[in-house]
């Protein structure tokens, strides 16, 4: 029974871990697309801020000429 539940809480770590990593690598831009404003779990750095905001825009056809 012990062994069952280490194992079943480190799967569901593991698992925790993963989708905190997916939100914070996709949710800025999936976020603006589908709720109209990015998902952030932890501040973003100057660079990477600047970075999102040049693939949104590239993404969303901002400012295209």
């Amino acid at each position: 029974m012990k062994k069952s539940f280490k194992i079943a809480a480190l799967i569901g770590f593991f698992v925790i871990i993963i989708c905190i990593s997916l939100i914070n690598h996709y949710g800025p831009t999936l976020g603006t697309q589908l709720v109209g404003k990015p998902i952030y779990i932890f501040p973003p750095s100057p660079e990477r801020y600047g970075k999102l905001a040049i693939e949104i825009i590239d993404e969303n056809w901002i400012l295209r000429l």
